[in-house]
């Protein structure tokens, strides 16, 4: 089980997928009408993106979750069968002059999810595509019948597609190429895993019409908060606005056992919260559960100690998601690391291997290039370092190193003809360079100077507002903190981003610039303390930029 799970992760899964509706929607007031109804923006999007989606009632109660994806002149709406019937009667029921059709041809596709970074070359070697590229949600192929469908969908926390196909023999093709790249099929029970891991609640399971939108984490990614009115917009922007909602999702990681099914979690004699969907990570080594935890109780890495059927539990508070996507660059830079570790125990065989990887991910990784070629040279197979060389001059035409490894490796072949044109070449860009990196040096310190002149002015402005109109004005506080700390006067920045916070205890950007202030005046624990402050305001809000960042600075401080 474990080998499976983690060959998934590392390399690729794939599934027939039987449970998502296909409804197409056409005509000249399509897009107006489903922004008019749906919580997320519609209004201008380009041809063929696609975003995340819902419809509420009118006091935010979740009606229906979807994803909708623009191609041409119509619009593609995937669905989960259980929500899709709600959904076109919604969209049927409230339509009263707008011209468009709604069709429901789920009958007419078949469905087959492809996760994992080298899904593109599958996708590329069926379709016979010379280039393709992940993005969620956006249609990165389609034929002009419809016979044919690639969505970006990420559903495992890596990239991924969703191929919809009228031609049913696609997918037996498709899945042997799956086999063939070592592609294992991800069944219920792993899927449960991925998706739990991933944070992502499910219909009837997780969540229903009683829920408010909100208590689920899905406004993070199906609403916009700068569009006009719909049914349960109100009720949405006031929760954003003035308050959190009482009980709503988060994860957590228990010790050892872990209560069953929608028990309820009992703190002081009161019901706080209830467990909801939960499994065994063996990413984490841990049991994990979704749960609805009130407010109170909702603060990342913090213990929690609470009574469910007369057992006790210990877990931690985790925000979601648990398992956290690893990009491609990510996942190339992993690769290359690994690489020179093995290089440096004389294992170059291993670390060719590794570069390859790390080039396959991302494509104009020039350090890998460099290191492959000079790896290959070392295993004296010149003309595949020529080769990795060159495409490297291609990458990198202005680097003066590609040109003197080609001198070098030409040489070590005999060929001392091109390795002095080669050493010419690189000895012409080595001048260029150095010419350049001067003149690159005075523009950054003029617009440095600049910059520095810029915030002196602010500060000037903010000074004059905290000495003669309002000591207590919150952007004055601020900008007088964020100008100090950028002029990494960390001190001095300290009492003024104290004094936003005690104005606003929410700022999420203050406390972590405070934070940082702290940090950086080698002030660590204080630090540390005001990041968990700042990590339990910011998850509060949703003000996801802030919130990242205090993790990762906490995350660093605590190792």
């Amino acid at each position: 089980m474990i080998k499976k799970y983690f060959q998934i992760r590392e390399i690729g899964g794939y599934s027939i997928i039987n449970n998502i509706s296909f409804i197409k929607i056409k005509g000249s007031d399509s897009e107006k009408y489903i922004n008019s109804q749906t919580t997320n923006k519609l209004d201008g999007i380009e041809n063929l993106a696609g975003l995340y989606s819902s419809l509420t009632d009118r006091k935010a109660h979740i009606k229906s979750i979807f994803s909708i994806h623009k191609i041409d002149d119509t619009f593609v709406v995937l669905a989960e069968k259980k929500q899709s019937e709600s959904l076109i009667e919604h969209l049927e029921n409230f339509n009263f002059s707008d011209d468009f059709e709604i069709q429901d041809l789920t009958n007419e596709y078949s469905f087959l999810l492809i996760q994992g970074f080298s899904s593109e070359k599958i996708i590329k070697e069926f379709f016979k595509l010379e280039k393709i590229s992940f993005l969620e949600n956006a249609v990165v192929y389609y034929d002009k019948e419809y016979n044919n469908i690639i969505i970006g969908k990420d559903e495992i926390s890596t990239d991924g597609f969703l191929i919809i196909t009228k031609e049913k023999e696609n997918l037996t093709k498709l899945v042997d190429i799956c086999n063939k790249n070592e592609f294992l099929n991800i069944d219920d029970e792993f899927f449960d895993i991925f998706r739990i891991e991933k944070g992502t609640p499910k219909y009837e399971i997780d969540f229903d019409e009683n829920n408010l939108l909100p208590e689920t984490g899905f406004e993070k990614t199906h609403v916009s908060y700068d569009k006009g009115c719909y049914l349960g917009q109100e009720v949405i922007a006031r929760i954003k606005t003035y308050g959190t909602i009482p009980k709503a999702l988060i994860g957590l990681i228990f010790e050892d056992n872990i209560p069953p099914y929608n028990s309820e979690i009992i703190i002081n004699g009161k019901n706080q919260g209830t467990i909801k969907s939960s499994c065994y990570s063996y990413f984490f080594d841990k049991n994990i559960a979704l749960a609805y935890l009130h407010k109170d109780f909702r603060i990342p890495d913090e213990k929690l100690v609470f009574d469910s059927n007369g057992i006790i539990y210990n877990a931690k508070v985790s925000l979601l998601p648990f398992y956290k996507k690893i990009s491609k660059d990510e996942k190339a830079k992993f690769f290359y690391d690994q690489a020179l570790n093995v290089f440096a125990e004389n294992k170059e065989n291993e670390a060719i291997e590794l570069l390859n990887k790390a080039i396959e991910l991302k494509n104009d990784f020039s350090d890998a290039y460099e290191s492959l070629g000079v790896i290959l040279s070392r295993v004296e197979k010149y003309d595949e370092a020529i080769e990795v060389m060159t495409k490297l001059t291609e990458i990198s035409p202005n680097e003066p190193m590609a040109r003197t490894n080609l001198s070098v490796f030409y040489m070590k072949k005999g060929d001392k003809d091109e390795a002095e044109r080669q050493m010419g070449l690189a000895t012409v860009l080595k001048f260029k360079k150095s010419a350049s990196d001067i003149k690159q040096k005075k523009v950054e310190e003029e617009l440095k100077k600049q910059q520095i002149e810029a915030i002196y002015e602010r500060m000037e402005m903010f000074k004059e507002v905290l000495e003669t109109e309002d000591a207590e004005d919150l952007i004055a506080n601020y900008g007088m903190g964020k100008g100090l700390f950028d002029l990494e006067k960390y001190e001095e920045s300290i009492p003024y981003l104290k004094k936003a916070i005690e104005i606003k205890k929410d700022y999420s950007t203050a406390y972590l610039y405070l934070g940082k202030s702290l940090e950086f005046n080698n002030k660590k624990e204080e630090a540390l303390d005001i990041y968990k402050i700042g990590i339990n305001e910011a998850s509060k809000k949703g003000d996801l930029m802030p919130l990242k960042e205090m993790e990762k600075r906490k995350s660093n401080l605590v190792l």
